[in-house]
């Protein structure tokens, strides 16, 4: 059984299977899909994704900027700065 439920909000953290959310961007799982994937949406886009590429926003995780392109630093430190 999944630890998530349609509804909740989770923060995208890897892209394994291709899909058009940036890392750090915070979507709503919107239905289930076999054991492990859902139907993600965010901003008006949807796309699947497996658990294994996000995490709940409710779980407090350390995270190394310097794992993710020059590009994204920015977005993730302005997500620091909201956790805390």
């Amino acid at each position: 059984m999944s630890k998530y439920k349609i509804g909740d909000k989770v923060r995208v953290i890897s892209n394994i299977n291709h899909h058009f959310f940036n890392i750090g961007d915070i979507i709503t799982l919107v239905e289930k899909l076999g054991t492990d994937g859902w139907d993600c949406q965010n901003e008006g886009r949807e796309w699947s994704l497996s658990e294994n590429e996000f995490e709940s926003v409710n779980v407090s995780s350390e995270v190394n900027i310097f794992e993710y392109p020059k590009y994204q630093k920015y977005v993730l430190k302005e997500e620091l700065k909201k956790m805390s």
